[in-house]
């Protein structure tokens, strides 16, 4: 079922784009925003400060597209900044306002929730932000679920990111599933979880933009080996866990796993993300149920859970299935269930079950057989969850395993390492931004903009 907040947002999707673009002096260059009305919005706020940390209590004044800081109420502003060209993010249960301009960032909080929706909502009328003011989109590179993926690059740093582009339509059906995308990314942070860094809301298009991922995917992966041993699939099944893992905890039912939609982060050691987003949904966190709401035939061929063919309801088990699937071409190269249409592969799975007692599973451990069973039961109920699975004794007093495991982790915190360098060097091009006053002010924090840490998402105009 559809949110409010949803609702809105999809009618915002479908109004007349001559609406939401404001008027130009010339179709052949940018001009400067023109606004409908005037935007004007004050109040205290709690701004975090980058250079020694905490918040300081200050004066915000918008006026039109000036943000200006204030020590106090009637005192004069010590710096101003044009939000004409900002991406805004409001972030619950903290409160907080994330204002990220290309080459500077703000963040403050607020007392109540009302203050930051309207602060929110003020910035963003102020704001007229396209994705070429922040990154400079290359060559297209796939596609995924309603949309292209293209190559982008950011303008301020120059890191590399998979953009996805959806088209806007007028078809309501589509745009559900469109704004469910963008709710579930902006809700999503992981190791094992691909992550998202802006997302734009343009007059023709949607832009999602992410980690590019320069390994591939799994199917690519898979389709260069001849053989994967044991371990490798192991650790692969391990981190999709992780990944489902952290997305049933937060409520959310991905619906479309299989190779094409797991990227391959580092192929040495095999570290994977969970991708794709365009048939997620949100569940009922109070019951264990299949969602009776959630029928849809979404999902690929042979990887739908069986109770989505039959649209009894279905819920996060079908994530497990999914997996199972995967896991059984990882270690067989083969699909469980290989009919020549979705309801032949319906039939095999409600009635024969997978087969483990071909050659291929001849080196293959028990465990690894009982735990990939058990996931590809007919019955959702049988199935184990992700936090079990986990738990299963495939994954335990196994020396080589936990090496490999600890080589993975060796990669994340790598990573975590570039993106603060990443942050530290947009911290350098924030403190070229010159204060208002001339006085100089030592350590006060108040002449660099930025936030002190990364936004794993950012809401455009949504």
């Amino acid at each position: 079922m559809m949110t409010p907040r949803s609702k809105r947002s999809i009618r915002r999707l479908m109004q007349n784009p001559s609406e939401n673009e404001p008027p130009s002096s010339s179709t052949d260059e940018k001009s400067e925003p023109t606004y409908r009305q005037s935007v004007e919005m004050s109040g205290w706020v709690l701004k975090y400060q980058r250079l020694r940390g905490g918040q300081v209590k200050r004066y915000f004044r918008l006026n039109n597209s000036i943000l200006t800081n204030h020590p106090q109420l009637t005192a004069p502003a010590t710096w101003e900044v044009s939000v004409s060209k900002c991406i805004v993010r409001a972030s619950q249960p903290k409160r907080l306002i994330t204002l990220r301009m290309v080459d500077k960032q703000i963040r403050f909080q607020l007392s109540t929730d009302a203050e930051m929706y309207r602060w929110a909502e003020a910035v963003r009328s102020a704001s007229v932000c396209n994705i070429e003011d922040f990154y400079a989109l290359d060559k297209q590179i796939g596609a995924g679920s309603f949309g292209a993926v293209r190559i982008g690059f950011d303008i301020s740093t120059g890191a590399k990111r998979a953009v996805k582009v959806v088209q806007r339509t007028s078809n309501v059906k589509e745009l559900e599933f469109v704004q469910r995308e963008i709710d579930v990314l902006l809700s999503i942070s992981h190791p094992h979880v691909v992550r998202t860094h802006d997302i734009f809301d343009e007059k023709d298009k949607i832009y999602m933009v992410m980690d590019f991922v320069e390994g591939g995917d799994l199917f690519d992966y898979m389709a260069r080996k001849t053989h994967l041993s044991e371990i490798s699939a192991k650790l692969v099944i391990w981190q999709m866990l992780q990944g489902l893992h952290y997305l049933h905890e937060n409520n959310i039912v991905h619906r479309d796993i299989k190779p094409e939609n797991v990227l391959m982060a580092s192929v040495n050691p095999l570290v994977v993300q969970i991708t794709d987003f365009g048939f997620a949904n949100f569940v009922d966190p109070s019951s264990s149920a299949p969602q009776t709401d959630l029928k849809s035939m979404v999902g690929t061929g042979c990887y739908m859970a069986p109770e989505i063919m039959d649209a009894r309801g279905h819920g996060k088990p079908v994530d497990i299935f999914s997996t199972g699937v995967v896991m059984f071409r990882l270690l067989s190269s083969k699909l469980p269930f290989r009919g020549m249409t979705m309801r032949e592969c319906y039939k095999q799975a409600m009635n024969e079950g997978a087969d483990f007692f071909t050659r291929e599973w001849g080196g293959v451990s028990t465990e690894a057989k009982q735990l990939c069973g058990t996931m590809l039961s007919s019955d959702p109920d049988k199935r184990p969850s992700a936090e079990r699975a986990l738990a299963h004794a495939w994954f335990s007093d196994d020396t080589e395993f936990k090496t490999e495991l600890d080589r993975v982790d060796n990669i994340l915190a790598l990573e975590s390492v570039k993106s603060l360098d990443s942050i530290k060097s947009k911290a350098s091009l924030n403190r070229k931004f010159t204060p208002l006053s001339s006085a100089k002010r030592t350590g006060s924090g108040e002449n660099s903009m930025a936030g002190e840490k990364p936004r794993t998402a950012t809401a455009g105009k949504f």
